[in-house]
């Protein structure tokens, strides 16, 4: 008997899995037959290259009524690294949001995320009729994402590093010297070599020394990619700067180096 019940409940899992989902004018479709689930995407700005925000929110079309608003979440904490990606499944007023991690077998793509939706969480059936007790229930228990949890650390640590280049204030001047406090900073803390363009930076790499003339840091960048800092005791670390290097930006990406390398604790100031 119990083998007759688990077979059952193995070829009803194949079955729902093996469904078609789709969407077309907004309209969800299974087996390219549409039921009455609405989903709207709303696609919002990031301020990072790489990252991604986007709002799916879900309509019953047979009362209009709006009864699930999901954020799809991609942040790339590093340059050209992995994303931590998550969802915040909300209630319609958005009053209730709850906080839950990709699950691998499914992905983050629209027709995954419905997907998901249907066969994981069971918010609504094949059939479009809408499960409000699993969705009340889910979002009255609290769940943590890890990945949100990741963002969130890298968030508070990047505000204390910044509170510590604040303090320092530095700015590479037009003779390339590197002042404390500003623009308008008078005391000299080292200063830099640098080409005016960022691919002379393959053959005439940056060069960063401290007040005694000390050798720090040299960096190479180049279009589109992280520029690249090797410290002279062999480490190095990239990042994505907020201009590239020109004529035009060349004291605006130096200081921003600066900044960096402050970051990261290998300097003297």
């Amino acid at each position: 008997m119990n083998r007759i019940v688990f077979g059952l409940v193995l070829l009803f899992s194949v079955a729902v899995s093996a469904q078609k989902i789709g969407v077309k004018k907004d309209i969800i479709l299974i087996d390219k037959v549409a039921i009455p689930v609405k989903i709207e995407t709303e696609n919002r700005a990031t301020k990072t290259m790489g990252d991604y925000d986007i709002l799916y929110s879900f309509t019953n079309t047979n009362s209009s009524e709006l009864f699930l608003q999901i954020n799809s979440i991609g942040r790339m904490l590093v340059p050209n690294g992995a994303k931590e990606s998550w969802l915040e499944i909300s209630n319609a007023d958005l009053s209730k949001t709850n906080a839950i991690d990709i699950d691998p077998d499914y992905g983050v793509s629209k027709k995954k995320i419905i997907s998901f939706l249907i066969n994981k969480l069971e918010f609504f059936d094949l059939a479009g009729n809408v499960n409000t007790d699993k969705i009340n229930a889910f979002l009255e228990t609290t769940t943590e994402s890890k990945a949100k949890a990741v963002v969130n650390k890298a968030k508070n640590q990047g505000k204390e590093l910044e509170a510590k280049v604040a303090a320092i204030n530095p700015f590479v001047q037009q003779d390339l010297s590197i002042t404390k406090g500003g623009r308008m900073g008078t005391e000299v803390i080292g200063s830099v070599t640098s080409p005016n363009e960022y691919h002379e930076t393959r053959s005439t790499p940056i060069q960063v020394y401290d007040v005694d003339g000390n050798l720090i840091a040299t960096a190479t960048t180049d279009i589109q990619s992280p520029v690249m800092v090797t410290l002279q005791n062999g480490s190095s670390f990239d990042y994505k700067a907020k201009r590239q290097l020109s004529k035009v930006t060349k004291q605006e990406f130096l200081t921003e180096l600066i900044g960096e390398l402050i970051k990261k604790g290998n300097s003297p100031w």
